[in-house]
């Protein structure tokens, strides 16, 4: 689905019309179960677990390395941090972590948090140009250069290394990154400054090559480049206001990804001011720290104050220690002060200016109790009220609000909106290590207005009619709700740390759950993470022991609160899960079946494994059977019994824990079962859509002829709207609507309201055979059928559709979790050809990521020679027995019936 850059103001205080902010192009990387079973038989890592048994991983689908790796303690030298940096690269090495050809490492940070004794140390990857390239602007030539947001962190609990992750981009040695730029760094600048708009003022600029993964980014590209070498440019501008980022490519002077960098919200003396938003009632709150003579002599928390002086009176400022306030349609308040205690009373006019006093000390005095570092850093906000703009506020460095207008309240008088720009701030001054990352910073800042707050409603009444502007209870779930809009894929994480503290706050009180809470949430962010490594932080702050391998003190509701938002372990599936590869198309002999058990945080979990039984059925689901498979300490093992000699098995498998807890795979196996064809087949066509898009076409069948409306993409899936982020095989695949920016437009991964759109294969002959097997990988997240329509037709009749109930239900939706083998029956024995179609059908509401399909294969069921069955019809009558969806349920019990009396 096409999205705007341009976001409006209804749906989350965002940028106005005139100021758009993008996101980063950064990775959002899946963790298939089945994939990474694989990728745990390594040879390096077997050697590594030899050696470190405690320690686990999650690895990167497209790498094959730790994406994070946690353990028990691994002792390093802690004597300086250069040594601690150079000891994680030879650690890392020495394991076959990294070994990449044209490619360094260079030590970024290496920073230790006192408080805690916790190290973080980031390693950033540079690439190794074949020559030089020459920066018109700097006057410098360049040969290693950075790869953007690549590299190594480890994290140490004292002089113990606990947490590794490895997120490194694989340079295609074959085709090396061109040295010599077409187009130069000043061209870059020009280039980059016309995406904002032309003749508008900048400032700060700065030019420096960058390499740009897009092969593991929401940027769909072209199928055979995984990077570019660009110019990284940076620029501040005020009208519109940004700190803006862009890559130009280098060759061709494409412009990959342009985002701002400012973090705009979606939301005794004594002052009157609301209490919280605009509708509260007025009260009265001391001016604490407020400056009467100087940065010498102040209020103090209280508002009381004394002096020596002959003063009568005298007239002051709003600005204080902490926090000083300018007012932008005039000059700013002043009182005098007279002696004796004194009350600032508030008018219209001045409320925006008292309310940001009092709401910026009042955060300021909440984190030198809980983020003490913070206030030491960032000593004192500048505080921007009444700016000439409306429904906005934002941080820069500084704090801006925006006078009444458009629907909104003034933002100046609302505490939330103060506390989220100030978080954002504390995100910032926060770091030791990481990134300052825009989704994470709306979520951190999201999280900080509801410590103050303790609502999960964002800013109330900030739209004149009562709206507010987000709200974090809601289940908002990596990566299916991925938009790549900051505000909004923030909720993911901001959900988590509400439902974290929701939990505790039930568990053990709300004291308790605030001061186990607050101080994870602050130490754990230290570490710049981003959502695919956000949970990974929670757990290393929360550890007590140096050594993850035996849990958290609060790991069980960190992993529950975490899971229901996608994030964690197991991406949300579950502590005890089936991985399973699914069985291909077979010519005879058993169905040998097997899969694993994956269990995660272990001490979570009082159940254990108990039964484990395959469900299947021979005749299309009509009817279904179970078999009990053997069950191990961590497999299953067994067979689907062979009722035919030929036809479509369905299956899935099925595991009972001791407290009658059950888990499938696939998801939902008994609606979305695997498929496969046993018998003998001849191909008659098969792509993988690696060297070319197999020569399917597609077209946008009803709906509105809009832009993104026929959405079937051929390319690598950008794991958006619940779509995979890995081919079933290579890197291609044809889906609906893949994500990332397509000619300067932003896809969400998920197909449209109000429209049929349909991917059709090439014609096919099939004169040679009366039935044929169609084959193919599917990733499908689709609406209850009810709703939204994914159906499989042939020659325009329909041979598959996804699973309806009913109105009164409506919520049974087709989920793949996997790449999931399926194999669809057909006669055509009335047909010259076959031309096989995908097709979406939605209504008009949810939407998801539609179809994504990979290996297609069509095959042709042998012919029986009549010649060879004389003397021998009793024996073969029903050889290679098989059905079609097209046979009625007698007919399919019929022949059922005679295929197990031949084999009896």
């Amino acid at each position: 689905m096409l999205i705007s850059l341009i976001m409006s103001t209804a749906f989350a205080l965002v940028p106005s019309s005139s100021t758009w902010i993008g996101v980063e192009p950064n990775a959002i990387p899946q963790f298939d179960a089945g994939i990474q079973q694989q990728l745990r038989k390594q040879r390096f890592w077997q050697q590594f677990q030899q050696q470190h048994p405690t320690w686990n991983a999650r690895f990167d689908q497209r790498t094959g390395v730790p994406y994070r790796a946690w353990g028990k303690g691994i002792a390093l030298d802690t004597e300086s941090p250069e040594k601690i940096g150079v000891q994680v690269l030879n650690f890392l090495s020495e394991h076959q972590w990294i070994s990449l050809k044209n490619t360094s490492m260079q030590i970024d940070t290496v920073n230790h948090d006192a408080q805690t004794d916790r190290w973080y140390v980031d390693i950033d990857q540079q690439y190794i140009l074949e020559s030089s390239i020459y920066n018109d602007v700097t006057s410098h030539h360049a040969q290693q250069i950075p790869v953007w947001r690549k590299g190594v962190q480890a994290r140490l609990q004292g002089d113990q290394m606990t947490l590794l992750g490895v997120d490194l981009w694989t340079p295609d040695v074959e085709q090396p990154l061109l040295s010599t730029a077409s187009i130069q760094a000043s061209q870059a600048l020009e280039i980059a400054k016309s995406q904002i708009g032309d003749g508008v003022f900048a400032w700060n600029q700065s030019v420096e090559a960058q390499i740009l993964p897009l092969v593991d980014t929401h940027i769909l590209h072209d199928k055979a480049v995984d990077a570019r070498l660009c110019w990284m440019v940076e620029w501040e501008t005020h009208q519109p206001r940004g700190q803006w980022v862009a890559f130009v490519d280098v060759e061709t002077g494409h412009v990959w990804n342009v985002h701002n960098e400012v973090r705009f919200l979606e939301g005794a003396l004594f002052a009157e001011h609301d209490e919280r938003t605009i509708g509260d009632p007025l009260v009265v709150s001391p001016l604490s720290e407020l400056n009467l003579g100087g940065e010498d002599w102040r209020t103090d928390f209280e508002g009381v104050y004394s002096t020596d002086a002959e003063v009568a009176s005298f007239p002051i400022l709003l600005e204080g220690r902490r926090t000083r306030i300018v007012n932008q349609i005039g000059d700013e308040a002043t009182f005098e002060v007279t002696g004796g205690e004194q009350t600032w009373m508030s008018t219209e006019a001045i409320l925006p200016e008292l309310d940001q006093y009092v709401f910026q000390n009042h955060i300021y005095a909440w984190a030198v109790e809980w983020a003490p570092q913070i206030s030491n850093n960032w000593t004192r906000s500048t505080v921007y009220v009444n700016e000439d703009d409306v429904c906005n506020a934002y941080f820069d460095g500084e704090l801006h609000f925006y006078r009444a207008g458009g629907g909104c309240n003034n933002t100046g008088r609302i505490a939330d909106v103060s506390y989220h720009e100030w978080g954002h701030g504390f995100h910032y001054y926060n770091l030791l290590a990481g990134e300052y990352d825009g989704t994470m910073s709306e979520g951190i800042a999201d999280s900080v207005a509801f410590f103050q707050t303790e609502d999960n409603r964002v800013a109330p009444n900030f739209g004149s009619n009562g709206a507010y502007i987000r709200d974090v209870a809601p289940d908002y779930v990596y990566p299916d709700d991925v938009v790549n809009e900051v505000h909004q894929d923030g909720l993911i994480f901001a959900g988590s740390i509400w439902d974290w503290w929701t939990d505790l706050r039930a568990d053990m009180g709300d004291e308790q759950a605030y001061s186990t809470v607050v101080p994870v949430f602050v130490s754990a962010l230290r570490a710049g993470p981003v959502l695919t490594t956000v949970f990974d932080e929670f757990v290393f702050a929360d550890d007590d022991n140096a050594d993850l391998s035996d849990g958290t003190p609060n790991q069980c509701s960190l992993v529950d609160a975490f899971g229901r938002h996608g994030l964690g372990p197991n991406g949300g599936a579950g502590l005890l899960s089936i991985v399973h590869e699914p069985l291909d198309n077979q010519e005879s002999g058993a169905l040998s079946l097997e899969a694993s058990i994956e269990q995660f945080a272990e001490q979570c979990v009082s159940a254990e494994p108990d039964q484990a039984v395959v469900h299947f059925s021979w005749d299309a689901g009509l009817s279904w059977e179970e078999s009990e498979i053997l069950l191990g300490t961590d497999s299953i093992e067994g067979e689907i019994p062979q009722y035919i000699d030929a036809g479509v098995v369905q299956y899935y498998i099925e595991m009972v824990d001791t407290e009658d807890n059950r888990v499938t795979v696939p998801q939902d196996g008994g609606r979305h079962p695997f498929s496969l064809y046993v018998g003998e087949l001849e191909e008659i066509f098969c792509t993988d859509f690696e060297s070319d898009d197999g020569g399917f076409t597609h077209q946008l069948l009803a709906g509105e002829n809009q832009e993104g409306a026929d959405d079937w993409q051929w390319g690598p899936p950008n794991g958006l709207g619940g779509d995979p982020d890995v081919a079933a095989s290579g890197n291609n695949v044809w889906g609906n609507d893949l994500g990332g920016e397509v000619n300067g437009q932003q896809y969400n991964g998920e197909y449209q309201n109000g429209k049929h759109n349909q991917l059709a294969s090439p014609e096919f002959d099939v004169s040679g055979y009366e039935q044929v097997v169609l084959s193919f990988d599917r990733w499908l997240n689709v609406e209850d059928g009810v709703y939204d329509q994914a159906q499989v037709t042939a020659n325009g009749e329909q041979i598959w559709r996804n699973h309806s109930s009913s109105e009164s239900v409506g919520d049974e939706h087709h989920q793949d979790r996997q790449w999931s083998h399926q194999s669809l029956l057909l006669d055509v024995s009335t047909s010259e050809s076959v031309q096989f179609a995908w097709e979406i059908n939605s209504d008009r509401g949810l939407t998801m990521g539609g179809w994504n399909l990979d290996n297609v294969c069509v095959y042709g069921i042998p012919l029986v020679d009549e010649l060879d069955l004389e003397g021998e019809e009793d024996d073969k009558l029903f050889a290679g027995c098989q059905y079609t969806s097209q046979m009625s349920y007698w007919m399919l019990l019929t022949v059922g019936m005679l295929c197990l009396r031949r084999r009896s």
